[in-house]
């Protein structure tokens, strides 16, 4: 009899023995971001626990909060579906973060150089004959145009507002650079003679893992200057062609506090390297010890090994999709490796009515690529992802951190 009458108790109340409720939080910032259409809590199975499906064109959205209850044995992950408008074609941008804790809080990074500004410089150098090289080192807004007119050399470009002035110049018949240093100004037009550039320009290189071809900036911070100098520059220099080891531009006699090095390679064996470095910048750039094979990758699927060496370190495995609009269209999953063991995950069922409001999603059973990296922080020992999972892809907070990224790029 006391057994009947305890059984409609524990299946009254049994939800309380076998669920938990997870408390997550989106910012306003994350809510307001160009392209939104969803925001998903799935578990390892892919069984979806909680959906916000947002129309194009919504109004102002606050910062989100809401509660998912989490059963036993299962790890939540939380899915942001983002639409690509390319003018009227569209592609997608979806990332996950995967096993959160209760009271995570998900602040996306805003687009990296959002509002930034450009300004017009020219330059008048008087006694030149010929130019073999002109280079500016400073973000410039479109290209960097020059001629030669009556013994002047004419060079103009809009560049970065927040950033100084570096330009190198290789005059006919000259070996080594001359070089042009100074403060961003609200009006720039300089006028010089040829011997008013300076030369003895320092210069320092750095070895790297592979033979790639290296994109990126080191930008250094000087005493008494709250701007950076870029002292090396990818896009200005061109560096297109393969090599293993990359060149900074210093002007010299100024003391450096620290420089900033951001420095990754297109290709299927990738590398990403995030770093902060005081007074002085490396000879070399490190590897990192990486598998990079996937135990199992399926269209909505994957599986990997971890080792003890990886328990702490973070991962990420981003599908890469073929639409035939050629739009830019990608899934990213984001997670920590929290012991040596196994990692599996299974994409989110998605509702159909997401469907309807971006039908390209309709390709995620033909993805074209998929790409497993492994990040290794140096200076995360506070840092918990499962809190905090979007801080991983903030440029600012990986050369804080100082983070070497490897990766491998494979096709289905």
């Amino acid at each position: 009899m006391f057994l009947r009458l305890l059984l409609p108790f524990f299946i009254a109340f049994s939800p309380a023995l076998d669920a938990q409720s997870l408390h997550f939080t989106l910012t306003g910032a994350t809510m307001n971001a160009p392209g939104n259409r969803a925001v998903l809590v799935s578990n390892q199975y892919g069984v979806l626990r909680y959906v916000k499906l947002m129309e194009k064109g919504s109004a102002k959205e606050e910062a989100l909060s809401f509660d998912v209850q989490q059963r036993l044995g299962e790890r939540l992950s939380l899915t942001l579906v983002r639409e690509l408008d390319g003018g009227g074609i569209y592609g997608f941008e979806n990332t996950t973060f995967s096993n959160l804790a209760d009271g995570a809080v998900i602040d996306m990074p805003a687009p990296e150089r959002a509002g930034a500004e450009y300004r017009e410089v020219e330059f008048i150098i008087s006694g030149v004959s010929g130019v073999e090289e002109v280079v500016v080192l400073s973000p410039l807004e479109d290209g960097a145009e020059y001629r030669i007119d009556r013994q002047r050399l004419l060079l103009s470009f809009r560049a970065l507002d927040e950033a100084d002035i570096f330009v190198l110049f290789r005059f006919k018949g000259q070996e080594d650079y001359l070089y042009y240093y100074g403060p961003m100004q609200q009006a720039n037009r300089i006028e010089m003679d040829i011997s008013g550039l300076k030369g003895g320009l320092l210069q320092h290189e750095i070895s790297l893992p592979a033979t790639q071809s290296w994109d990126g900036h080191i930008k250094g911070y000087h005493q008494g200057s709250d701007k950076p100098c870029y002292l090396f520059n990818s896009i200005q220099q061109k560096a297109v062609s393969p090599r293993q080891r990359i060149r900074a531009y210093l002007p010299p006699g100024l003391e450096w506090e620290y420089f900033g090095l951001v420095l990754s390679n297109l290709g299927s064996d990738q590398y990403g390297f995030y770093d902060r470095y005081e007074k002085s910048l490396p000879a070399a750039l490190g590897e990192l010890s990486f598998d990079p094979l996937l135990t199992d990758h399926q269209s909505k699927a994957f599986r990997f090994q971890t080792t003890e060496q990886e328990t702490g370190q973070f991962y990420a495995v981003s599908y890469s999709y073929g639409l035939l609009n050629k739009m830019p269209a990608k899934w990213q999953i984001y997670g920590l490796v929290e012991q040596p063991g196994e990692v599996d995950f299974i994409l989110p069922d998605l509702p159909d009515g997401l469907l309807n409001m971006l039908p390209e999603l309709q390709i995620l059973s033909q993805p074209a690529a998929i790409t497993k990296s492994l990040f290794r922080c140096a200076r995360c020992e506070s840092y918990d992802f499962r809190l905090a999972p979007a801080k991983l892809l903030q440029q600012s907070w990986r050369l804080e951190k100082g983070l070497l990224e490897r990766g491998q790029w494979l096709e289905f």
